[in-house]
């Protein structure tokens, strides 16, 4: 066979009008062709051989019974050139051969030359004139075509439900669920069963019903079904390309909205001249759309739901990231009267790319960001992992794929589950990108190479949807539902006093969000209420009057939209919700930057002003840079409210290492870089102390000369403790190291012959039962036993003697908490035979025969108590003999009905006698009024003696508002500070922003820094009478300007006084002087200025208290 590409062949006929072409009638008469350059002319068109010299057969050709042909026969004598052409005429290619009397296929696109003339040798072009070709059936997008893919068949849709229009060609794909079946008589099918990719074999023709065992090709059109019958018989093969190109509502773009069809003018067109529907995303590189006169609507989809829609002519903001809009133009506008905003929409043969609102761009791929430095979960977006992360590496396990990324070029790809996967260094002028290994990109990233380009892009949109589960639908609400009530469930929710609810009108908008206020008012113009009791009503407490909020019956889905005119209205609520902030913090009188919040509320409450004027002048990008403006502010805002005092104990826990739930030791700091980076997160943190492990796993993390006491071997040979005390006090920072007392270890451990665990093994704390685990798989050692006491204690003197520690903290000084709290079945500890031994010999009893109810049970609870205390007395003096300046303190149960009765830790015991220098309740609570009502009881209880410092759990996940209360309230409380459980948990729970830029915004100065403290002290009061008592009491200004006085009086004689242990009584008689000096009953702000002064004495007369009995030593 001899094929030949054409050379630039144009047939007249595509030249012409579609509408024109098709009145022409085509004959012989005038036809001719040239071939390589020689004329001839055509003899017949479309008439069977009969010794023509030159005859030309195209599809329009019939046979004997008027039918399409799709064949002609040859014959013996001719030159066949088979001629294929594009869509506008021009020649693809040509082939010539010896004709025979066979059948030959006629070109779906192009024609049959048989030709009995001699032919120019070696021609290359051919041109015909007076030729008008049928229309150019297109099978370069859906077809099915012959086996050699040069003729076929278009196919317009797939998978349909029956059979939308007359003349189509349908293929449905096995398994599909059919509307209809059955084949109607005018259309014709055939069953093909896959080859190989494109490839299929004919098995069933003339079929009357789909199969589901098949593909089935449906042929509607007259020349689809002579091709069809024709050719495509059993047995035989064929193609089937680019079947994703057709769907069930044909072969155009689509929108689907509420599965309602749309067929898709153009995507990201400038031009808005013919009626339809047209779509604008991302690439369409404009704020704001083209305008016309003529009407349209705009709606805008986000998540696959519509979350706006614009009235007629109303020009939107273009989403910046994500989403896109839907532009109805012209007369397609009425099409948008039934929908509405909540509708639910997909795209059909067509994608709108948008951004994720945080991303890695890698080359060509995108992962969206889920979470910045918080700890990796199974969550399939990626993590990023930046400087300001608290480690040097992502502390992250195997099941995880990690880019590293430096100046902007990948510089590591680690894989997933090998034994060096995870924990990868994070450069210091880049990030890591870490996904878990079932995460949706994982694959994707798998593919990147060391030296592509990458970039980390963070964005702040106008348009956002959020979405959350809700519980059911007019039901009675139920404590950790979230309920939605329609009025079919009457006219009000029937709710209690407690909750969350949410009044949402008949478009979507919330009108009001109630708290703490049930049985609300359902609207009856087609709205609802979200109501919420316990888990849920984080959610609803984020909603903002204004919102937009939709709900989805189907998957029980709440969708709450942000939109431009949203965040526009929002302005207004958000200016009066942070002027009602500022009025409650003045009637607080906290120390925060008035001025400042004063004029960021003023600019937020003129923005809306300066926005819709712009909106007016059709300013689509001004009104877009405005309403960004006052986004920004209100992030800035965020954390404004909250004082951040310059004199507290800050601290945080530092977990050196610990045992994975796995059972693995997982080291976090093993080297000089990684302390030197935990210092430093905690300075940038504006901490002033952190509390760092002396044992992990019943391990030291220091060579001990101590019997039973070995090092944790996974540190090697480096000396943890003695690299963070020296890079701490190089930045200022305090380290005290704890210790756990009596804590054995974990039972599933196996530990080495020479461990104490071994050692005395037969010294385990025992339940009445005789058991020795608790309820977390914990063992303790018996802390009645003199020879543990003893082992405990010379741990204590080991540690103070061998490092230049600033404190020593003895945790887990008790009981563990009973296994069982049944009356009838209760289990708790303290029955080895010396400690029941020992309460027999003083009451005459054995307590292991005790029950609960028992008259002697309190005397037997006071006796384990009494073991706590005089051991928490023991290690006081042994302490403080060797070091006496160094900080003494425990940690405690913030519950003081735990620590009486099921721990046994007489706290207030320990304070009034002087055996503590400071103590740390564990309150571990998520809201602030819990914590409040713990706190408040010990600072009122406890003697002035102790610091107290208040214990923070920043792994029980809460709100950035609840955590920086909770750091703040010890100032209010006159306590000391507080101590964050732990230092990573500020990094991974995301209350990075919230301590660097809310609470601890400023520096802070220990409680017991003398001179400093003082100064520093004085000065914040100075600040705070101008800032706040003189601003929000002028009657009183008289006073406020004679505290100043006297204060700025203190400050100058101060100078002259020796920072040595007699300070504090300088400061205590000097500060009661001058707050005796005022009626602090004369107003509310006096009464709050007392309570300042409070503060600062106290600290005074506790550090005096401190000094005094350390002198004893």
């Amino acid at each position: 066979m001899n094929i030949k590409k054409a050379v630039a062949l144009i047939l007249f006929c595509s030249l012409l009008p579609g509408f024109f072409i098709s009145c022409i009638k085509t004959t012989s008469d005038k036809m001719s062709i040239n071939i390589g350059g020689t004329t001839y002319k055509v003899n017949s068109y479309n008439k069977a051989l009969d010794g023509q010299k030159l005859a030309l057969f195209d599809r329009n050709y019939r046979g004997d019974d008027d039918s399409l042909a799709i064949m002609t026969k040859g014959a013996v004598g001719y030159k066949l050139i088979t001629v294929f052409t594009k869509e506008d005429g021009s020649v693809s290619e040509f082939d010539i051969i010896d004709s025979d009397s066979s059948e030959y296929l006629i070109p779906t696109n192009g024609f049959l030359l048989f030709t009995k003339r001699e032919l120019p040798s070696g021609f290359d072009t051919i041109s015909v004139d007076a030729y008008n070709a049928p229309e150019y059936i297109d099978l370069t997008k859906a077809a099915v075509l012959t086996s050699d893919g040069k003729s076929g068949i278009k196919l317009h849709y797939k998978d349909c439900a029956g059979f939308p229009e007359q003349n189509i060609n349908i293929i449905m794909q096995p398994n599909t669920t059919f509307f209809v079946s059955e084949i109607p008589e005018n259309f014709y099918a055939v069953n093909v069963k896959r080859k190989n990719g494109g490839f299929f074999t004919v098995e069933e023709t003339g079929v009357e019903k789909y199969g589901n065992k098949y593909f089935t090709l449906v042929f509607g059109d007259e020349y689809s079904i002579a091709f069809a019958k024709k050719t495509f018989r059993k047995g035989c093969e064929l193609q089937i390309v680019n079947s994703s190109m057709v769907s069930e509502y044909g072969d155009e773009k689509t929108v689907l909205l509420d599965e309602k069809p749309f067929s898709v003018k153009s995507v990201n067109s400038t031009d808005l001249n013919e009626n339809g529907v047209y779509i604008y995303d991302i690439n369409f590189g404009s704020t704001s759309l083209p305008v016309s006169d003529r009407p349209f609507v705009d709606l805008v989809v986000l998540g696959e739901r519509v979350i706006y829609k614009g009235g007629t002519n109303e020009r939107v903001v273009v989403p910046d990231y994500s989403g896109y809009i839907i532009r109805f133009f012209d007369e397609s506008v009425r099409d948008t009267q039934d929908i509405k905003v909540g509708a639910s929409c997909r795209t059909v043969l067509f994608e709108c790319e948008s951004l994720p609102l945080s991303y890695v761009k890698i080359g060509d791929l995108i992962v969206e960001v889920g979470d910045v430095n918080k700890l990796r979960s199974s969550k399939d977006t990626g993590f990023l992992y930046t400087p300001d992360y608290y480690s040097l590496s992502t502390v992250t396990s195997e099941l995880g794929i990690e880019v590293a990324v430096s100046n902007s070029v990948v510089t590591q790809v680690n894989p997933a589950n090998l034994q060096t996967s995870g924990d990868t260094t994070i450069p210091q002028d880049g990030f890591v990108l870490s996904v878990y290994t079932g995460s949706y990109y994982a694959k994707s990233l798998s593919k990147v190479k060391v030296g592509d380009k990458a970039e980390y892009v963070e964005n702040k949109p106008l348009y956002s949807l959020k979405k959350f589960a809700f519980t059911d639908l007019n039901t009675l609400r139920t404590l950790n539902s979230l309920i939605i009530y329609t009025s079919e469930f009457g006219k009000s929710t029937k709710t209690s006093g407690t909750g969350i609810e949410v009044c949402v009108d008949g478009n979507g908008q919330v009108l009001a969000v109630y708290s703490d206020k049930g049985n609300n008012t359902i609207p009856a113009d087609g709205g609802f209420i979200l109501s919420a009791y316990g888990v849920g009503e984080d959610a609803l407490a984020l909603i903002k009057e204004g919102s937009v909020v939709f709900y989805d019956t189907d998957n029980k889905t709440v969708y709450v939209a942000e939109t431009p005119k949203t965040v526009l209205n929002s302005f207004a609520f958000e200016a009066e919700e942070l002027r009602e902030k500022y009025n409650t913090s003045a009637k607080k009188f906290y120390n925060i930057d008035y001025d400042s919040i004063d004029k960021s509320i003023k600019r937020l409450e003129e923005i809306p002003v300066f926005a819709q004027k712009a909106l007016k002048d059709d300013d689509i990008d001004s009104y877009a840079d405005l309403l960004y403006e006052g986004k920004t502010l209100l992030d800035t805002m965020k954390y404004a409210f909250i004082p951040s005092v310059k004199v507290q104990n800050r601290e945080a826990w530092v977990t050196i290492a610990e045992l994975t739930s796995g059972g693995e030791v997982l080291v976090h700091i093993n080297s000089e870089e990684d302390v030197v980076k935990y210092i430093a997160y905690a300075k940038k943190m504006k901490l002033n102390a952190l509390i760092i492990d002396g044992f992990a796993m019943s391990y030291s993390l220091y060579d001990s000369d101590i019997e039973g006491v070995l090092r944790l071997e996974q540190l090697k040979d480096f000396d943890c403790i003695e690299s963070f005390v020296r890079n701490g006090h190089e930045q200022g920072i305090e380290i005290h190291v704890l210790v756990c007392a009596f804590a054995g270890g974990d039972a599933s451990m196996v530990f080495p012959e020479g461990h104490y665990m071994n050692i005395y093994k037969d010294k385990y704390l025992l339940t009445n039962k005789g058991n020795t685990k608790d309820s977390y798989n914990s063992i303790t050692l018996d802390m009645y036993d003199a020879e543990i006491r003893e082992f405990q204690l010379k741990i204590f003197s080991e540690i103070v003697t061998k490092y230049d520690i600033d404190g020593l903290q003895v945790d887990y000084i008790r009981f563990p908490l009973p296994n069982y709290y049944q009356a009838d079945d209760y289990e708790d500890y303290g029955y080895n035979e010396k400690t029941l031994a020992a309460f027999k010999a003083r009451y005459g009893v054995n307590p292991i025969d005790l029950k609960i109810t028992d008259s002697l049970w309190d005397e037997w609870c006071d006796f384990r108590k009494d073991i706590i205390s005089s051991f928490v007395k023991s290690t006081y003096q042994t302490v403080k003999s060797i070091k006496s300046d160094i900080t003494l303190s425990f940690t405690c149960f913030a519950d003081y009905r735990d620590r009486q009765i099921y721990v046994y830790q007489d706290v207030e015991k320990w304070c009034e006698n002087g055996w503590v220098d400071t103590l740390y309740p564990m309150i571990y609570t998520k809201d602030t009024q819990t914590r409040l009502g713990y706190a408040k009881n010990l600072a009122e209880t406890l003697s002035k003696k102790s610091r107290l410092t208040l214990g923070i759990g920043a792994y029980v996940v809460t709100s950035e508002q609840y955590y920086m209360e909770q750091c703040y309230m010890s100032h209010e409380l006159a306590a000391d500070g507080i101590s964050i459980f732990t230092l990573r948990y500020i990094s991974t729970c995301g209350y990075n922003y919230a301590s660097e830029n809310g609470v601890f915004r400023n520096e802070a100065v220990r409680t017991n820094q003398g001179k400093i403290t003082f100064t520093t002290g004085i000065n914040e009061l100075i600040y705070s009478i101008d800032n706040v008592y003189k601003r929000f009491d002028k009657e009183n200004a008289a006073i406020y300007d004679g505290i100043k006085t006297e204060l700025a009086k203190l400050l100058k004689s101060a100078e002259s006084v020796s920072d040595d242990e007699d300070f504090a009584t300088f400061a205590i008689k000097e500060l009661t002087s001058i707050n005796n000096s005022f009626d602090n009953s004369a107003s509310k702000a006096l009464e709050k200025l007392d309570v300042n002064f409070d503060f600062l004495i106290n600290c005074f007369i506790r550090e005096q208290n401190i000094t005094e009995r350390n002198a004893m030593f």
